[in-house]
């Protein structure tokens, strides 16, 4: 498996070209996302088999579309790493780590079979 980043630029914002790319990727059974950026450019990032991603390419240079106008589209090749599952439009997922649990100092409560022993019991309002 490889990995690809592509930077689309031209007439790419605006005209569908984010729908398209995905598209793109479906027919040719590569995984990642397409985002625009600030600068107007689109960027796509996909990972795949070689041939997969050379026709992901092959596609989302968009020719002959009526709307769509890729006048540059950079490429570069890396290692794949496995972290998408399918192609979506906008930011990757990102991993949130869970929080940790609070310091054992930090709790406020001892645990209830402490306070059972501790003789911390409810109040009946009954006396005797």
């Amino acid at each position: 498996m490889m990995r690809i980043t592509a930077v689309a630029r031209g007439e790419v914002q605006g005209v569908g070209y984010r729908s398209f790319v995905t598209g793109c990727a479906r027919a040719s059974g590569v995984a990642g996302y397409v985002k625009n950026e600030p600068d107007g450019s689109v960027l796509m990032v996909a990972e795949g088999e070689r041939a997969a991603l050379d026709a992901f390419v092959r596609m989302i240079k968009a020719e002959g579309d009526a709307l769509i106008r890729v006048d540059s589209l950079s490429v570069t090749t890396g290692e794949a790493n496995g972290e998408f599952a399918g192609f979506r439009e906008g930011n990757p997922p990102q991993h949130i780590p869970p929080p940790a649990a609070p310091p054992q100092s930090q709790c406020t409560k001892p645990p209830l079979h402490a306070r059972a022993s501790s003789g911390c019991q409810k109040k009946s309002g009954v006396r005797s």
